[in-house]
Order: structure tokens, then sequence, then C-alpha cells
């Protein structure tokens, strides 16, 4: 939203007369009232532009609720931006609805949240990607974690499916994950490995490093000191779409027994997705 704003900002500017006596914002808000949409359109708009929507963040300023813990990620702030950009539940449907306004926003700036690439790509040559995902089985209490290893032309060299009991979070289930991921590569005696996950709070601090205070800190030390073992290992934030074959195997992972290995293949669900991904 602020950088769609911003992007309409620069543009309005550049086609407008310097002479002009409306500024900026002003001839925005003109142009969004004069939209051809339903009114109900163009009022949603004014409030998320002027942060009058009860979200969470701004009820908890009234004290109507005691705390602004987004009700669908469950991870962070539910201000009016998280709730109609950057929550990675409703990120699913800009990805999947508005694919041409990710790429608009993506380039419109390096800040953008849209950044990340929203479908699979491949490692450089002579490297391998490993992605990996959780899916969570409340009613049973227990959680699954997906992993697929691929080469630089896409193709299949390993993947796994595991249950484990369910975490206390949804950030503990999605370390664990990642830590599988790590503990299959070394299995695999890989060199040069890119590890890909969807959730931003658990790939930030594997990628820029630092000390990680969080509960699950213990873990992610844990992972960064397996990364040591290989030659060359990064750490890549992914939107759910460049993930989907990881989720896809998280998901099944209730159908297998405690830890489920195929190699150079996978479980017959997963193929269309993989097979969507290949160029």
């Amino acid at each position: 939203m602020k950088s769609g704003y911003r992007l309409l900002s620069e543009e309005d500017m550049k086609d407008s007369p310097s002479s002009s006596n409306l500024s900026p914002t002003k001839r925005i808000w003109k142009g969004i009232w004069s939209l051809k949409t339903p009114n109900k359109v163009k009022t949603l708009l004014w409030r998320a532009g002027t942060d009058s929507l009860p979200s969470k963040a701004s009820l908890l300023k009234r004290k109507v609720v005691c705390n602004d813990l987004c009700s669908e990620c469950k991870l962070e702030s539910e201000s009016s931006f998280h709730a109609l950009w950057v929550c990675c539940v409703v990120a699913q449907v800009w990805e999947q609805k508005f694919a041409w306004l990710c790429k608009l926003l993506a380039s419109s700036g390096p800040d953008s949240r849209a950044s990340a690439p929203s479908g699979w790509l491949p490692p450089p040559k002579d490297w391998v990607k490993v992605n990996f995902d959780k899916a969570t089985f409340q009613k049973d209490y227990i959680a699954g974690l997906g992993c697929f290893v691929r080469n630089d032309e896409g193709l299949v060299m390993a993947t796994f499916s595991q249950i484990i009991p369910l975490p206390t979070s949804i950030e503990m289930v999605e370390v664990l994950a990642a830590r599988s991921a790590i503990a299959f590569a070394k299995d695999l005696s890989l060199k040069q490995v890119i590890f890909e996950g969807d959730l931003e709070t658990i790939m930030r601090p594997l990628s820029k490093g630092g000390f990680d205070s969080s509960s699950y800190g213990h873990i992610t030390r844990d992972i960064k000191f397996l990364s040591h073992g290989f030659q060359n290992c990064s750490f890549c934030h992914t939107l759910r779409h460049g993930n989907k074959v990881a989720h896809s195997l998280a998901r099944s992972a209730c159908k297998f027994s405690h830890f489920h290995v195929w190699m150079e293949d996978l479980p017959p669900d997963s193929v269309p997705l993989y097979l969507s991904d290949l160029p």
C-alpha cells in the first residue's frame, strides 16, 4: 500500500505541470474519488489511506482489545498496512489474483515487500536449492515438515516428509523444518546449497546473522553452526507460491511414516505442483 501510494505520487507528479495548485496528495485522492468503482471500494481506500480502519493495532490504542496480534498469521501486529498487504495469509491472495500489481510494486523500490520471488527459481550453476516448509494438524496435535532438493536444472534430487509433535508456535515449527532440512542436506553430502523458506520471521535472522534472542534462538544458532559444514551456504526468503512443493510435502506427512524419504522422486500428490515449477 505504501509502495503503491509512493509510486502513484511519483507518476502523478511527473505528469502534472508544476504550476498546479493541487498538492500530489490531493490530486491522488481526487483521482481515487473519481474512479468508476463502487463507493464501498473508494471508502475502503480512503479509510486505509487515512489509517482509520478498525485494525487491532488501532483498537489496542483505544483499549478496545488487549493485544494487537494478527488473528490470521499470529506473527505480527495487525496494522492496516499489515492486514491489507504484508500478512502472509493475505499475501497468498495478492500472489494469486494480483500478480501484475505485485510486479509493479516490486519495481517501485528495493524496500517493497513484494521483492521476494513469487515463483521457484533455479539456483546458480553447480548449486543446489533446498526448499522447506511446515504444516500443522491441530486436532491431532502434530505438525508436518517437508523438504524438497533440486539441482540447477530443477530436477528432483531428494525429498522428505516428517511428522513431529505439535510445537507451541508457528515459528517453532518453521525453524524445526529448517533444521531438519539442513541436516538432510548434510546427509546428502551437498556442497553449495541455498536454503529457502517462506516465513520471513525465520529467514531474516538466518540470512542476516547476529544474535537471536527469540524463544527459538537456540535452534537458529544450531542451524548456523551446521551451515559451516558446507562449502557455500545461504538462506533466502521466498513467497508461498515459490515454496508450494515443500508445503505439499509437509501437508502429506500425515499419510506416511514418521520420516519418509524419496530419492530422485516425490509423492504423487506433489507431482503436478513440481511440474508447474519447471520452465
